[in-house]
């Protein structure tokens, strides 16, 4: 299963979509303006856009912060087969 969420970079406060899948960073968006972060726009990201953003971000997980958008908490997918 894929799970959506959106993560703050501590240092420079940046808002990134990503998804996880098993506890990693499998694809990311970003960074993203403060009124695109909603739960409507948290499952319409193009997640394939950046993939060297997704490396880094898993790498860097200790840097980043759960974001909660309003009236938001996490979106779960399925995973396609």
């Amino acid at each position: 299963m894929v799970l959506n969420q959106y993560w703050g970079y501590k240092s420079s406060g940046e808002t990134y979509a990503v998804q996880l899948k098993n506890e990693h960073v499998i694809s990311a968006c970003g960074p993203l303006h403060h009124t695109e972060v909603t739960t409507t726009n948290l499952n319409s990201w193009n997640f394939n856009n950046a993939p060297e953003d997704a490396v880094w971000i898993d790498e860097s997980q200790d840097e980043f912060i759960l974001v909660e958008a309003p009236y938001a908490g996490d979106i779960e997918k399925g995973e396609a087969s």
